[in-house]
This record gives C-alpha cells, structure tokens and sequence, in this order.
C-alpha cells in the first residue's frame, strides 16, 4: 500500500517590523524576588526595536491526510540575529 502524494511546494516569506515598545533599553531589565535568591536584576535580549526576518521552505500532503513542512527561518534586528529550523509532520 503506498502513499498517494498531491504535491510539494516551495514556500517563504519576508517581513519587516519596527517595535516600539523595545525601542527603550529600561523594558528589557526586571527585578525579580525569591525566598531563596533574594532579589535579582533579570536582563532580557534587548534585540533592538528593528526586525528584518525571512524564511524558506517546502511543504506537502498525500491523499492519505499525511502532510508536512521543514523550512528555515533567519532574522537581523538592530542589535543582533537568529536563525532558526523547523518542521512537522501531520496525521
């Protein structure tokens, strides 16, 4: 018994964002208290207020209701970068 398949498609994307909401040095720092480790300043990413991000991927099904998808991603920011893949697989 084999698996009938519909297809695979070549899908991406692009966006460009502005957050001004990180856009303050002041909201990537918090206090936090505990019992145990007393009080603690917690410092975040602070990857900037801009994001450039863009990713690649394929995705596909069969007739059989399988489907999947596997892609990577990357995004610049003012004050750094990530990169990132991923996938799933459905049933």
């Amino acid at each position: 018994m084999g698996i009938g398949v519909l297809g695979w498609a070549v899908v991406g994307f692009a966006r460009i964002g502005y957050d001004f909401f990180a856009d303050d040095d002041a909201v990537h720092s918090v206090t936090a208290a505990s019992a145990t480790f007393g009080s603690f300043e917690q410092v975040g990413a602070d990857m900037g207020p801009v994001v450039s991000a863009m990713g690649l991927g394929i995705q596909g099904g069969s007739v059989d209701g399988l489907s999947g998808r596997l892609g990577a991603v990357g995004a610049i920011n003012s004050n750094g970068y990530q990169y990132g893949v991923g996938g799933e697989l459905r049933w």
